[in-house]
């Protein structure tokens, strides 16, 4: 299968890169540096860096060019820029991914997979655990643009019958781990 990772050189993206080049899958990684960021030296000579940028609707119509899937990890980590939101955030989040969305339409790209966050459920107090049918209160603007681009992938596939898939991520830990993250 063929996979095109946006963002995957960071923290969650290159652990995804990585599985799927273990998996046997042809793997490409759109960045806007056309660098590896965090991805294993062990598969650099397995991978296909594309320069580009999700803002840049031209250079996703060809990144996603006879690809299977897209995973969308692409991201402003950032948290300052996420709660001012910054030009950069909400070009990267809302913009980004109608472009994804485009251009999956434009060439027959079968699923999409969206890395969401547990902060669309805002300060859910409840004792039950939570799933998806659980209700959403996004409180900070991290998590609106979270819970924006969930709906927005909602739309696509109720008007033009896009598939796609939603991680709502809770807490990730591990190797890259950025510093600023802490549990």
């Amino acid at each position: 299968m063929k996979c095109l990772v946006l963002g995957g050189g960071g923290f969650i993206g290159s652990s995804v890169v990585k599985k799927l080049i273990q998996d046997g899958n042809h793997v490409l990684v759109l960045s806007r540096t056309g660098k590896p960021g965090n991805i294993a030296s062990d598969i650099l000579s397995e991978v296909e860096f594309i320069q580009g940028d999700i803002r840049n609707l031209s250079q996703l119509e060809l990144a996603t060019q006879n690809c299977n899937i897209i995973i969308n990890f692409a991201g402003i980590v950032n948290s300052d820029s996420a709660s001012k939101l910054d030009v950069k955030t909400i070009e990267t989040e809302i913009h980004g991914l109608q472009y994804v969305c485009k251009s999956m339409l434009k060439n027959g790209v079968e699923k999409v997979v969206y890395a969401s966050s547990c902060s669309v459920y805002g300060d859910d107090q409840s004792a039950h655990p939570l799933n998806e049918e659980s209700p959403v209160f996004p409180k900070s603007h991290y998590a609106v643009l979270k819970r924006m681009g969930e709906l927005m992938l909602k739309a696509y596939q109720a008007e033009h019958n896009l598939n796609s898939a939603i991680l709502r991520v809770f807490n990730p830990y591990g190797i890259n781990q950025p510093s600023n993250m802490v549990i």
